[in-house]
C-alpha cells in the first residue's frame, strides 16, 4: 500500500467521522480564516486554477454547514470582539477576477446566500487588458516555441522546457525574475518576452465590467482595492504607490456607490509591502489589507496584514483537513 494511498484513505477517514470539524471547533477561540481564490474552471487548468465550478459548490455547502461564513471587514474589525469567538469562522476572497466570475461564482455565492469579497485592480476594467502574471499564464500556454531568454546577451536568463510540467516551471521562474524587478523595468522586459514567446492569438480573458460590479455589489458582493494597474507597491516610488493605492478605491466608491473598506496587496508576498505601504493604506481610509501569506488570524493580527489561505485542494476531504488544520495552528 502506498503512502499516497494511505493518506487518502485516512484523510476520507477523518473527514466522514467529521474529525476535522470537531478539530476546528476545539481551536483557539478568537482565530478565523481568510479564504483565497482566483479563477474557477469547467475543468481543472494547470495554466490558471486547479479549481473547477463544481469543486467550489462543494466547498460552499461544505463550509456553510461547518463554519461562520463573514465579509473580511467584520472580521477585521472587531478585534475586541475577536478575543472569545468561536474559531469556526472565516470569509472568502478572490482576487484579480474575471468575467467569469459573474457567470460561474456569482451565482453560487447568491445559491447558498455567502459573502465574499472581490479584489480588482481598477485600470483593467472595461478594458481589454489583464494583469501581466495572467497575459504570462496565457503566452505560455499557447506558445510554440521550446524555450527562451530574456534580459540582454551578457547576464540574461534562459528558460527551456520540453512537456507540460517544463512550461509550467518555467512559468513560475520567468515570474520570480520579472517580480524582483522595479516596475518600469518590469514593462520592459516584459514586452521581450511577449515578443520571444511569438504568441498571435489575443487573450480572450477579461475582468469584470463596470456593470457586471454594479451588479454585483448591489447584490451584496464586496469589492476592495487591488491598485489602479496591479503593481507590486514596493517595485514603485512611493508617490506612484500612494496614488495606486488611493485611486484604485476611489474609482470602486465611484463605480459602485459603496465605501471601500479593503485593500489587497498586488502579489502580497512578504517584501511586496512595508511600514511605509501599510501606512499609505491605512491613510487611504482602508479598514484592512489582505496579503498572500499563508496562515490564519487573530485577535493579535494586524488588520492590515492578514493572511489568506491558498484554496488549491480540489477533493473535499482534503479541504476540510487543511482548513482544520491552519485554524489549529499545525
Amino acid at each position: 500500500m502506498s503512502g499516497r494511498y494511505l493518506k487518502k484513505r485516512l484523510v476520507g477517514a477523518g473527514y466522514s467521522a467529521g474529525i476535522f470539524n470537531l478539530a476546528a471547533r476545539l481551536a483557539p477561540s478568537g482565530r478565523y480564516l481568510v479564504l483565497m481564490y482566483h479563477r474557477l474552471g469547467d475543468f481543472p487548468e494547470p495554466f490558471q486554477t486547479p479549481v473547477t465550478i463544481g469543486d467550489f459548490e462543494k466547498q460552499l455547502d461544505y463550509l456553510r454547514s461547518n463554519y461562520r461564513i463573514m465579509p473580511v471587514a467584520e472580521l477585521a474589525g472587531s478585534r475586541r470582539e475577536n478575543a472569545g469567538a468561536d474559531s469556526r469562522r472565516l470569509a472568502i476572497t478572490f482576487d484579480d477576477c474575471f468575467t467569469d466570475f459573474h457567470s460561474r461564482a456569482f451565482p453560487l455565492l447568491k445559491k447558498f446566500d455567502i459573502p465574499a469579497t472581490v479584489f480588482i485592480s481598477t485600470g483593467f476594467v472595461d478594458s481589454d487588458r489583464v494583469p501581466w502574471t495572467d497575459e504570462l499564464n496565457f503566452l505560455m500556454k499557447e506558445t510554440a516555441v521550446s524555450g527562451i531568454s530574456f534580459g540582454g546577451k551578457e547576464g540574461g536568463v534562459k528558460f527551456q522546457w520540453r512537456d507540460t510540467a517544463g512550461r509550467l516551471e518555467a512559468l513560475e521562474g520567468i515570474k520570480r525574475v520579472l517580480k524582483r524587478l522595479p516596475e518600469e523595468e518590469r514593462a520592459e522586459i516584459f514586452q521581450e518576452v511577449r515578443e520571444r514567446l511569438a504568441v498571435s492569438k489575443k487573450n480572450p480573458s477579461r475582468i469584470l465590467t463596470s456593470d457586471q460590479i454594479k451588479e454585483m455589489s448591489a447584490a451584496g458582493v464586496s469589492f476592495g482595492a487591488h491598485t489602479v494597474n496591479h503593481v507590486i507597491l514596493t517595485r514603485v516610488e512611493p508617490e506612484r504607490a500612494r496614488r495606486e493605492i488611493e485611486d484604485s478605491k476611489k474609482q470602486l466608491e465611484e463605480l459602485t456607490g459603496v465605501e471601500c473598506a479593503g485593500f489587497c496587496y498586488p502579489n502580497g508576498e512578504a517584501d511586496d509591502f512595508n511600514p511605509e505601504v501599510r501606512r499609505m493604506v491605512e491613510e487611504a481610509g482602508c479598514a484592512y489589507a489582505c496579503t498572500v501569506l499563508d496562515g490564519v488570524n487573530g485577535p493579535e493580527t494586524d488588520p492590515y496584514a492578514l493572511r489568506r489561505l491558498w484554496t488549491s485542494e480540489r477533493r473535499l476531504p482534503f479541504f476540510a483537513a487543511r482548513l482544520a488544520r491552519t485554524v489549529v495552528g499545525l
